[in-house]
């Protein structure tokens, strides 16, 4: 029903047991070592704590919110679609949640008006398996594509190539949806992590699910850093959003239900996404037109 559902339990601990599990979690939670090591999936004294005080729970209850789109969501997407913009998910929800959430959007079409390449530990198992699947996937578009250019002197496309590849109308469209645990490998190497970011450029809808506040950040981050003459514009209504809104150019933060950590992270505040649509399609054309 939309609904999003939360189990309360809780457990009877003893005071010195607390304290000294307290003590050793916030060591923990300090140590840039340990942190690294959770950021790529290892095994780290921070999980390993939380699973020893998350036991022998008792269930107290449960709690169910509504979930679901704001008003004139798929709307505002369409609208800064047709204006050029290259739309990105990045949500912690899982994959099946975030590609319902990328077709009431509008951004992700039915498999039969758009190919969907999901990347996954079942599809792509490690970083070799990732580069190779988007290699293939880029070779399929070239095939497809009324576009012809020869290698420059270094063999490489020219970089006018690539975006006429993106808009070329005889190449199906491409849908990306990769899931946490892949960008950890990916991001880990070069090779793969270079490949995901030119493979993004060509497609038309990026969804990435399953991820941690970090991992936003660095999504951003990547492709602030790794295309030319970009701008990023990073939108989040709540605590788990912040990091990716303060790595982007600009931030903007929706006052929601979650709280008001993106809003006082943000360059600016917003009171609905849909608002986005006059802030960026008619005011952000006005502060051009004044430059």
């Amino acid at each position: 029903e939309g609904l999003r559902c939360l189990i309360v339990g809780y457990a009877v601990i003893g005071e010195e047991k607390f304290r000294t599990w307290c003590r050793h979690y916030e060591k923990a939670r300090t140590d840039i070592i340990e942190i690294d090591k959770k950021k790529n999936g290892a095994l780290n004294d921070i999980d390993t704590l939380e699973d020893f005080i998350e036991k022998d729970l008792i269930i107290a209850g449960a709690t169910a919110i509504e979930d679901r789109l704001q008003d004139g969501v798929p709307e505002c997407i369409e609208r800064l679609v047709d204006g050029g913009l290259k739309i990105w998910i990045l949500t912690g929800d899982k994959e099946g949640t975030a590609i319902n959430i990328a077709v009431a959007c509008n951004l992700l079409l039915p498999k039969q008006y758009m190919h969907h390449i999901v990347v996954n530990k079942t599809t792509a198992a490690t970083a070799r398996q990732v580069f190779s699947l988007l290699s293939k996937e880029i070779i399929r578009m070239r095939g497809e594509s009324s576009t012809r250019e020869e290698c420059n002197e270094s063999g490489e496309m020219p970089l006018d190539y690539w975006d006429e590849l993106a808009e070329d109308p005889a190449v199906f469209p491409r849908a990306l949806i990769v899931d946490g645990p892949s960008l950890i490998d990916i991001m880990l190497d070069e090779d793969a992590k270079q490949i995901f970011l030119k493979f993004c450029q060509l497609c038309k809808a990026v969804v990435c699910c399953r991820m941690s506040p970090d991992q936003k950040r660095e999504v951003v981050d990547l492709v602030k850093k790794g295309v030319r003459g970009v701008r990023t514009l990073a939108v989040g209504d709540g605590a788990n959003d912040v990091a990716m809104i303060k790595a982007a150019h600009i931030g903007i933060g929706i006052k929601g239900e979650e709280g008001v950590q993106a809003v006082n992270s943000a360059d600016y505040a917003i009171a609905q996404f849909r608002y986005l649509t006059p802030m960026l399609l008619k005011h952000g054309r006005y502060n051009y037109v004044r430059m």
